[in-house]
């Protein structure tokens, strides 16, 4: 997983090497199965570049581009549910036991408005999700780290259809994660996703 921060030049995020360019072993491959270790996908990697690289940067003293605002980003082992009303609580306990160990990840968002961008993959055989409602569940599970839902003012949910094209162990690997970033707005931000 490449965990973005201010601290962290966009350069090394672009280099980083990931799943499948790194083989998993098979150890890994349990690991995963059992949704013990992320792992990101050069697919998720890609996403979340996509996203990054349409916030404010800024170059330091030494030359390296930098991200100007607050970042976190997440990969969540768990395939994503439509929720509606308050259907399939064990979903929802799932997303607060993931964000509770990273709650100071989301408690720097406390006095910032925030953009909140979901990434979620489908294989398109097996596609019966309806995207409109995935949001709320992540929303809520995070919610309580940054005092409410009121700071966020941009949601975007990025459906991601995968076909055939891909490797079997890719759709079996992407369809049971979901990629969250949360970004802190800024005055002059223009998303271009």
């Amino acid at each position: 997983m490449i965990e973005i921060s201010l601290t962290m030049p966009l350069n090394s995020i672009r280099e980083k090497k990931v799943y499948p360019e790194l083989r998993l072993t098979q150890q890994d491959k349990v690991k995963l199965n059992k949704n013990k270790q992320s792992v990101m996908h050069q697919e998720m990697k890609n996403d979340v570049i996509r996203f990054i690289d349409n916030l404010p940067t800024y170059i330091d003293e030494e030359g390296v581009e930098r991200i100007k605002c607050e970042i976190s980003n997440f990969m969540v082992p768990i395939k994503p549910k439509s929720m509606q009303g308050g259907k399939n609580q064990i979903y929802r306990e799932y997303l607060k036991e993931y964000f509770e160990p990273r709650s100071k990840k989301l408690e720097k968002f406390k006095e910032l408005e925030m953009i909140v961008y979901i990434s979620a993959y489908f294989r398109k055989d097996r596609y019966s999700t309806n995207v409109d409602n995935i949001a709320k569940p992540i929303i809520d599970a995070m919610k309580p780290y940054f005092q409410g839902d009121r700071k966020v003012k941009v949601i975007i949910v990025e459906k991601k259809m995968l076909d055939e094209t891909y490797p079997e162990d890719d759709l079996d690997y992407l369809e049971n994660f979901m990629v969250i970033v949360v970004d802190a707005m800024v005055r002059d931000d223009v998303l271009k996703i």
